[in-house]
């Protein structure tokens, strides 16, 4: 039986991955950082899962937690995911992870040759997005000789009206602080967090939802994966977050004011002492109290995800042709997890699942679309019930 080390396995992402692998037949050893954590999400996995304490800022506490793996899916925060790619190197292993948000993606890029000379492969971003809205640009580049744009979306259903969070709060925080990237013209342009809205129609009953640009990793990967195709522009604009408007707001109104910064700021504890506090760890702390003095919130049996990438540009014939490729996957009632786990935890247990078999030729650090065949990827993610729709418009002028 294959083994999969899953790192940072303990946390939100990691249930959907783990439940996936042990339904798949893989055997997986949860590593987290929580080891009471991952003890319990073991425990509910059955025999074919083991637990172990593993510090992913620590190049040795991983190598441990590696023994006997066949190889790496990294589901922890982004932050660790140079640390966890040079316990990979150092294992012989390869290796995918949800994403670096654009920066740390680059750093990763820089690795490729590295993992090349070691027979590995490392998927950078194999979630919902980053990582099948990658897929499903590779779908549509394998159709086209030139590529004008490609422009992904993603949104959720119903939006969260509170201030829970369905993935990391570290990272929503990021997302809203930080300046998004987007190709434009053959340059990368740097603008504002939140910038160019527009309208944006999904389906499965999600409908027209307002989208705005932020930093995410499939502009730091595809204009350059197809150069012979010259792709004119590539952005990501996400609905909220997942939240409604009023809800975004009030998070905004958090980083505004300084409460999601890192840097630590000097304050007077209970005990009269001065200590340094980060405000975001503090505010993060403050806010999963608030979460936990309240019921559970369930998941609704409609709640909905769809990813989108929308590619035009010319076929070899020279058709000018537009291309909507959408993933969408809905509430697991057996697993008790909403559509935006299962969106984003489930692929990459899939990319693991190939990078143990060895069905996977490419070698080096790359996106999930120059490493994963997208049609008969996404065919395997809809065995787990997910949708993908395909649209094709042929324009009469160019």
């Amino acid at each position: 039986m294959k083994r999969i080390a899953l790192v940072g396995g303990a946390g939100l992402m990691g249930r959907a991955t783990a439940r996936d692998l042990v339904g798949s037949g893989f055997a997986v050893t949860i590593a987290d950082i929580d080891l009471d954590g991952a003890r319990q999400m073991a425990a509910t996995l059955g025999p074919d899962a083991a637990a172990v304490r593993a510090d992913a800022s620590d190049v040795a506490s991983l190598l441990t937690a590696f023994q006997g793996a066949d190889a790496v899916v990294n589901v922890s925060q982004y932050y660790f995911n140079l640390p966890v790619m040079e316990a990979c190197l150092e294992a012989r292993l390869s290796y995918c992870d949800l994403g670096g948000l654009y920066h740390t993606t680059l750093k990763q890029l820089a690795m490729g040759e590295r993992f090349a000379d070691r027979g590995l492969l490392a998927i950078l971003g194999i979630g919902s997005a980053v990582g099948l809205t990658n897929v499903m640009g590779a779908y549509i580049a394998d159709r086209l000789a030139t590529i004008d744009h490609l422009r992904c979306y993603d949104a959720y259903a119903p939006a969260e009206e509170g201030l829970s969070w369905a993935y990391s709060l570290e990272t929503i925080f990021d997302e809203i602080m930080s300046r998004p990237m987007v190709w434009r013209d053959g340059r990368m342009l740097e603008l504002d967090p939140l910038s160019e809205p527009e309208r944006f129609f999904f389906d499965h009953g999600i409908g027209d939802r307002l989208v705005h640009h932020t930093l995410h990793s499939e502009v730091a990967t595809l204009p350059f994966s197809w150069p012979e195709k010259r792709v004119g522009e590539v952005y990501f604009k996400i609905a909220s977050f997942g939240y409604t408007p009023e809800a975004l707001e009030r998070l905004k109104v958090f980083a505004d004011v300084g409460l999601a910064d890192r840097e630590g700021i000097e304050v007077r504890s209970t005990s009269g002492q001065v200590v340094a506090v980060r405000p975001r760890e503090l505010l993060a702390r403050v806010l999963a109290r608030w979460r936990e003095a309240r019921p559970p919130a369930e998941a609704p049996p409609d709640d909905v995800e769809e990813v989108v990438t929308v590619g035009t540009g010319r076929d070899a014939a020279g058709r000018p042709l537009t291309y909507r490729v959408g993933t969408a996957a809905w509430h697991h009632a057996r697993w008790g997890l909403d559509a935006g786990t299962i969106l984003t935890g489930v692929p990459p247990s899939i990319a693991g699942q190939w990078l143990a078999e060895g069905r996977l030729e490419r070698r080096g650090a790359v996106g999930p679309e120059l490493a994963l065949p997208a049609e008969a990827f996404l065919l395997e993610l809809a065995k787990r019930g997910t949708r993908t729709t395909v649209q094709v418009t042929e324009n009469l002028a160019g």
